[in-house]
């Protein structure tokens, strides 16, 4: 296999969760977090795009 292909599986494996978590939590579609994948600029892009959005967090209810 190729050294790339093992890099980009390596990257979604272990930095997709952890993104399409906080898009979640922040109300944006988690399909969003699939520009951390887009080589050199994902993670300026990604967060240029939470930085710059409202995010609709509801308030948490305390449990009992």
């Amino acid at each position: 296999m190729e050294p790339i292909f093992i890099s980009v599986l390596f990257l979604a494996a272990f930095l997709l969760p952890p993104f399409w978590k906080i898009f979640t939590r922040a109300g944006l579609n988690p399909y969003l977090s699939l520009t951390v994948l887009i080589p050199f600029f994902g993670f300026i892009i990604a967060g240029l795009i939470l930085a710059v959005s409202d995010w609709n967090i509801k308030p948490q209810t305390k449990r009992l």
